[in-house]
């Protein structure tokens, strides 16, 4: 499919260089979804290591919450 510039004198074909390039671009912007996916889901978990969360690990009240969420982040991170 033919990309187009618009322009105040109508629509401009791309150029085979400037659709090349706007191929390289599409490509490295899905090639990096799943990373930003998993960047995502890191921050969720972070997010969810409260200050009380902290507290009753430092305790050793939390069952082990806290390392199982560190032991996801570490997952996630891994497969970045």
């Amino acid at each position: 499919m033919t990309r187009y510039h618009t322009t105040a004198e109508g629509n401009i074909p791309f150029t085979p260089e400037e659709e090349a390039a706007r191929d390289t671009q599409e490509a490295a912007i899905e090639a990096e979804l799943p990373k930003l996916v998993i960047k995502g889901q890191i921050t969720m978990l972070e997010s969810s290591i409260t200050d009380r969360r902290q507290r009753e690990a430092i305790l050793g009240i939390d069952n082990g919450w806290l390392a199982a969420k560190n032991a996801e982040i570490a997952a996630l991170r891994a497969q970045l």
